[in-house]
């Protein structure tokens, strides 16, 4: 099995973390190129990866003109994830709705051409999609997930997060899944939600390996009340990675709740020098006059 192969069989199980830790091993990989270029479409957009896809796509479109059947279908699929990629958002619709025509039992088009939908707040045309998906399978993790999370988009909060509840019982080692559950969850500011999110992953602290995971355990703590423990895990995330913005933001607030603000200061500041905002400048500008 190929690691592009590989990457999409946890995808399908809606194990998103798995196929890019996976995919991000191969980013580079000469034997591989279809790993390379999909390790590109699940990272953030820069300069490289964009010439990358840019290419891909002219070789994939002088390939269509003389493609038919299950082959044109794949590369229609394949020139949508370019145009999600490129956030051309009605054009990747175009591709997947061709694709789903030629091919309507491949259960990743119909789920991607749901998240075009979805993208352009066609939700009721996402949500038709994603059952078309389900009687294709009506156990699939993925297409259930992405029914799940299109509830919260709707604003079905309450049924989205119980359906992730359930999808997360049935897949309790499933890091990609824990992911999206915990992330729903800590979106409704609650304790509760706080509490339900960091009891899942503290049941599996190998989830922690992944530090999407982590960040979410240390969110969970914080809204949980648990300040100092919230304050160590966003402290180890930022010794494993300085750049990341998310936990240094997440350590301002405990040193904030703690009523620490000089220490804060700091951090602050570093915040300021990457992600620049006038919220921010306001922010320092108070605790300074303390």
């Amino acid at each position: 099995m190929s690691v592009a192969e590989e990457a999409l069989e946890h995808l399908l199980q809606g194990n998103t973390v798995e196929a890019r830790r996976l995919l991000a091993t191969h980013a580079d990989s000469t034997e591989e190129p279809c790993a390379t270029t999909n390790a590109v479409l699940t990272t953030a957009v820069d300069d490289a990866g964009t010439m990358r896809i840019q290419e891909e796509k002219a070789r994939h479109l002088n390939l269509l003109s003389q493609a038919d059947g299950r082959e044109r279908a794949l590369l229609l699929y394949n020139l949508g994830c370019f145009a999600l990629y490129q956030e051309d958002i009605l054009t990747a619709k175009l591709r997947f709705g061709e694709a789903a025509r030629l091919q309507p039992n491949h259960l990743p088009t119909l789920i991607n051409l749901a998240c075009a939908h979805e993208l352009m707040a066609d939700f009721d045309d996402a949500a038709a999609e994603l059952e078309r998906a389900l009687m294709l399978d009506p156990a699939s993790p993925l297409a259930r997930l992405n029914r799940a999370l299109l509830r919260n988009s709707m604003g079905e909060t309450g049924e989205g997060i119980q359906a992730l509840r359930i999808l997360a019982a049935e897949n309790e080692e499933n890091p990609g899944i824990a992911l999206h559950y915990c992330r729903a969850l800590l979106s409704q500011p609650s304790a509760e939600n706080g509490t339900e999110a960091r009891e899942l992953i503290e049941r599996h602290p190998e989830l922690m390996e992944h530090k999407e995971l982590k960040e979410c355990l240390a969110f969970a703590c914080y809204r949980s009340g648990e300040l100092e423990a919230a304050g160590q895990l966003f402290s180890e995330l930022l010794a494993e990675n300085e750049s990341r913005l998310f936990p240094r933001m997440g350590l301002i607030k405990v040193l904030v709740a703690q009523d620490r603000f000089e220490e804060a200061l700091p951090h602050l500041e570093r915040y300021q020098e990457h992600a620049p905002s006038s919220e921010v400048d306001e922010v320092i500008a108070k605790v300074r006059g303390m």
